[in-house]
């Protein structure tokens, strides 16, 4: 099957699914079952954009009272500042240019590009873990990269706070809640850890 976007044909086929990478936001765009959504920049306008939009509007990676963006069918600087506090939000290179990771992730409403982190892990990725534990005010240590025990302490508190099984490991639920920005419902959206 196929499905005709901006003059375009693109393979129809799901990007996530919810039991793999948390709920898609209800009613979401025809453009999440893509497997090769186009890529959007500033400037680009039509159908796409309007689906970005759509996407960025009905986030919760989006702090309340900002997602006014809903309407319009063009890719705005207000727009590419939205999709780089998105990105940024989930752990996606914020540069504001939408590609197939920042399409997956809209769709899901959840970072879907990472691994699951567990004490004796190293990486950018624990690097990643430890500053954004850090700008929520649970990390107070060095970003090393190491996933040792003050890293463990610092998820298992975070874990607490958000109702989270309280098993240290950064699985798809943890990654979600650190993704929501402060003000945002702690509720999780997905069934594991």
């Amino acid at each position: 099957m196929f499905l005709s976007l901006n003059h375009h044909n693109f393979e129809q086929t799901a990007m996530g699914h919810p039991s793999d990478h948390g709920s898609s936001p209800l009613g979401s765009p025809p453009i999440c079952q893509l497997s090769h959504p186009p890529v959007l920049s500033l400037g680009d306008r039509g159908r796409e954009v309007a689906m970005l939009r759509r996407l960025l509007s009905d986030s919760t990676k989006i702090r309340p009272g900002q997602s006014q963006i809903i309407a319009g069918e063009r890719f705005t600087p207000v727009v590419e500042q939205f999709v780089k506090q998105f990105q940024h939000q989930t752990f996606l290179q914020a540069d504001g240019i939408v590609g197939l990771e920042t399409w997956r992730t809209l769709c899901a409403d959840s970072p879907v590009h990472l691994i699951t982190l567990e004490q004796g892990d190293r990486g950018p990725d624990v690097r990643q873990l430890q500053e954004r534990l850090y700008q929520l005010n649970f990390y107070v240590d060095h970003f090393d990269g190491w996933f040792g025990q003050r890293t463990l302490a610092a998820v298992q508190a975070f874990q607490g706070d958000r109702s989270l099984t309280l098993d240290g490991i950064v699985g798809p639920r943890t990654w979600d809640a650190l993704s929501r920005p402060v003000g945002i419902d702690h509720a999780p959206c997905q069934p594991s850890s």
